[in-house]
């Protein structure tokens, strides 16, 4: 059995959230493990497609099919994706969870921040890294599963909305998968990979994870005392832009989200600036 629908993404805009909500529904079957990157991953994609249908042998008939992996909305990254996907799941549903475009860029710069794999000051990293402003081009990134399965298959979501009022929003997915809003467990809010809850490395911490990564614990927001050497709350203040880069972002990134909203139904209401206004 292969999916009937995928959620794409994008990074750090909850798909974490809707992936656990989607999984308390009797009729949705998702592997535990989110992120296959089956049509990203080369090294997966390589393994093969009978690899890809055992991850979803647990299947129950009549269920409906999901995963769910973020990195299938980084189009600039894996440009081979959306053709692998719609090539072999000529009729999945595309599910794409959005969030406001600035925020989410600085959430991944926090997250980044953490894990190790930045180091650079928010201004430096998004003028020298593609990869923030591309991953939060929605319009672009969406572009080709509309074009490759048409409207009618792709559900555009905000996070913001989900968080504010996740029962509409369920109610609002679980229809497009046809699927008994009815018979879904209750939604109650769930909150997942707080980026501003995690800790970011000191300068020291820096200099030891290089020898051992172990011992910088950057996922416990109340680590002991050695650990708090190494470490500090990571907050929203390391991700602040100033007001010049905000709005050289926002001229930048306006023409992709009218193009969002050209190919898509998306409520952008919840976005201050960015509803077509």
């Amino acid at each position: 059995m292969l999916p009937d629908f995928v959620v794409i993404g994008a990074m750090k805009a909850g798909t974490t959230s809707l992936f656990r909500y989607l999984r308390t529904h009797p009729g949705v079957f998702m592997p535990w493990r989110k992120e296959l990157d089956y049509f990203s991953n080369d090294a997966n994609w390589k393994r093969g497609l009978a690899w890809y249908e055992q991850q979803f042998d647990d299947a129950a008939p009549g269920q409906r099919i999901g995963e769910a992996s973020p990195n299938y909305s980084k189009r600039h990254l894996w440009p081979e994706t959306a053709a692998r996907l719609t090539g072999a799941l000529p009729g999945a549903r595309i599910i794409y969870l959005v969030r406001d475009p600035i925020v989410r860029l600085q959430s991944m710069y926090l997250d980044m921040l953490s894990y190790g794999g930045e180091s650079r000051s928010i201004g430096a990293a998004v003028a020298s890294d593609p990869d923030y402003i591309l991953t939060s081009s929605y319009g672009m990134q969406i572009e080709p599963y509309v074009e490759r399965l048409g409207r009618d298959r792709v559900l555009v979501e905000t996070s913001e909305r989900l968080r504010a009022d996740p029962a509409a929003v369920m109610g609002r997915v679980f229809g497009f998968l046809e699927l008994d809003w009815e018979a879904a467990a209750a939604i109650d809010p769930i909150e997942t990979n707080l980026s501003e809850s995690k800790r970011i490395p000191t300068r020291l911490g820096r200099m030891v994870r290089r020898w051992r990564p172990e011992a910088v614990d950057t996922a416990t927001p109340a680590p002991g005392p050695a650990a708090r050497l190494l470490t500090r709350p990571s907050g929203y203040d390391a991700a602040r832009l100033s007001s010049r880069a905000r709005r050289r972002l926002r001229r930048r990134l306006a023409p992709d989200m009218r193009r969002l909203q050209e190919l898509t139904d998306v409520d952008l209401s919840y976005w201050t600036g960015w509803d077509g206004q």
